[in-house]
């Protein structure tokens, strides 16, 4: 769900960059609701499933302070990019950062089952 997660987000943004009306949008900002809706707790509960039981408020910690920090660079660059190059370049810069977080979440569950079953 995660990954999916990421995936509709990467597909609303690419979506949002290429609409031409705002009939578009008006059924593009459901679609991002239902990825804030479906990734927000599945993240939080992986990481309650993955995190030690003694370091599990550390871990919620640390997450909430990357995802926090993430977001001022991300939130710049995208303002720079819509300035500069306007708003398709912003959303197209969003839904790439949305396909490369699937694709490393893909490649992080992918070494942590084999470190398990090594």
């Amino acid at each position: 769900m995660v990954s999916a997660g990421f995936l509709l987000y990467s597909a609303v943004f690419t979506a949002i960059a290429f609409s031409s009306s705002s009939v578009h949008i008006w059924f593009l900002l459901p679609l991002y609701g239902v990825y804030k809706g479906m990734s927000e707790g599945n993240q939080r509960a992986y990481l309650a499933a993955i995190a030690p039981a003694e370091a599990k408020a550390t871990a919620f910690g640390v997450y909430h302070t990357v995802v926090g920090l993430a977001l001022l660079p991300a939130s710049l660059i995208a303002g720079v990019l819509w300035d500069r190059l306007g708003a398709k370049a912003a959303f197209l810069f969003g839904s790439v950062m949305g396909l490369t977080a699937a694709v490393v979440f893909a490649a992080f569950i992918r070494n942590s089952r084999k470190r398990i079953s090594a």
